[in-house]
């Protein structure tokens, strides 16, 4: 093994911190905070009949939380790796509560924008600072847990629609954010003495520079590469999935029901595609995973058949099961061990920073070209950056090293 890939290799934390037994709390945390940042993505369309909202300001909407989250993940993660994770994760739960509520007493598209600046920097807080305890405090099962933590993620993001389209059908459009305020104060309550300690080990540079120093890491390299494809997706299904299936004549209630086929399969497939990325190698499961997505997302801009839309959304759900646990091995095991909450968070910032661009674009892209050009740009994308991840990644530093 070459010097540079030693130095990629996570260590072992001190031998007291093998394999405790993680909370259940942390995985709820992981869920309802996901839950509010994806929550207005089933409104959209509600939003822009009721509102008046306009397709770049829908836009914004959609990107505003993905640029607070950027911010957030970049520069606030190292906390968690300075053994603050505890309190990023109070603060971040108390921060989204502020923000719905905030949203539940608007009408105006540009002080929702502002709230959900507010609730993707609460999402950003807690994010880290989870995946931080996970992966250091049970670090024998990394892939597996990482993949829990990615399958409440996801099924809360996309729960949190579900819930908002039902309350929204039977009480308006303020109510969804009243009760998910009302979720996140419980949730908040039950972790706030909740033990969330994990080793601290000793820095030896500056956040500047070791953010720079992790770019340069092959593995690094590539899970970055890699997540811009994920989140281009993403960024794309988020600012016109409701467009979509409401122009398909798809039901508001509809609409959110989709997205809960979109998460059943995460619930289930997310652990096996931890554990498939740590004993397979993370970088040929995400080959695998992505290439089934772009299939998924151009099919997105050609059907026209509302059920066929729907069962395609379940493929991409289980082709998404694995990219993202896939990810997040990849680049835990390419980051020097006092620097994995500063990995996750650049992993995560970056692909929020494409997410953002992409639900920016996304709403005046989708009124003047429809689905077919949004998508086909999409998946153009996912191609690209998934050639240049396999080009740029070694298979040394590509494999999860578990200690």
């Amino acid at each position: 093994m070459s010097e540079t890939e030693q130095k990629t290799q996570p260590v072992p934390p001190p031998e007291e911190n093998r394999g405790q037994v993680l909370s259940p709390w942390l995985y709820l945390v992981t869920a309802v905070s996901a839950m509010g940042y994806g929550s207005v993505i089933t409104l959209f369309a509600d939003f822009r009949d009721e509102y008046g909202f306009s397709g770049v300001g829908i836009g914004a909407l959609g990107a505003a939380g993905f640029i607070a989250g950027f911010f957030s993940q970049l520069f606030l993660s190292k906390y968690a790796d300075r053994g603050f994770a505890r309190s990023m994760v109070r603060i971040g739960l108390g921060v989204d509560l502020l923000a719905l509520l905030w949203m539940a007493s608007t009408e105006n598209v540009w002080q929702f924008v502002a709230a959900r600046v507010f609730l993707g920097l609460g999402a950003g807080l807690c994010g880290p600072a989870i995946r931080k305890v996970v992966i250091s405090r049970d670090p024998q099962r990394i892939g597996h847990n990482l993949g829990k933590v990615a399958a409440y993620d996801i099924a809360g993001f996309t729960l949190g629609p579900v819930l908002a389209a039902v309350v929204a059908e039977f009480a308006g459009l303020s109510w969804p954010f009243i009760v998910m305020a009302i979720i996140y104060g419980c949730v908040l309550l039950l972790v706030w003495s909740e033990d969330l300690s994990c080793p601290v080990q000793t820095q030896k540079h500056s956040n500047k520079k070791i953010l720079t120093q992790l770019l340069r890491i092959p593995g690094i390299q590539g899970g970055l590469s890699a997540a811009v494809s994920f989140y281009a997706a993403l960024g794309a299904f988020e600012v016109s999935w409701a467009l979509l299936l409401d122009d398909n004549g798809a039901a508001t209630w509809l609409i959110g029901l989709s997205l809960t086929l979109f998460t059943i399969p995460m619930i289930f497939f997310a652990p096996m595609g931890g554990r498939v990325t740590q004993r397979h190698g993370a970088l040929r499961t995400i080959v695998w995973s992505v290439a089934f997505a772009i299939v998924c997302v151009v099919g997105y801009g050609w059907i026209d058949f509302l059920w066929v839309i729907l069962a395609v959304s379940l493929v991409h759900g289980i082709a998404d099961a694995f990219t993202l646990p896939g990810l997040q091995v990849a680049i835990s095991a390419s980051s020097p061990p006092e620097y994995i909450a500063t990995g996750q968070g650049l992993l995560s910032a970056t692909g929020l920073a494409v997410a953002a661009i992409m639900s920016l674009v996304g709403g005046p892209i989708y009124d003047w070209g429809g689905p077919e050009q949004l998508y086909t740009l999409t998946a153009a994308i996912m191609i690209f950056t998934l050639l240049f991840a396999v080009r740029c990644s070694k298979d040394s530093s590509a494999q999860p090293a578990m200690p």
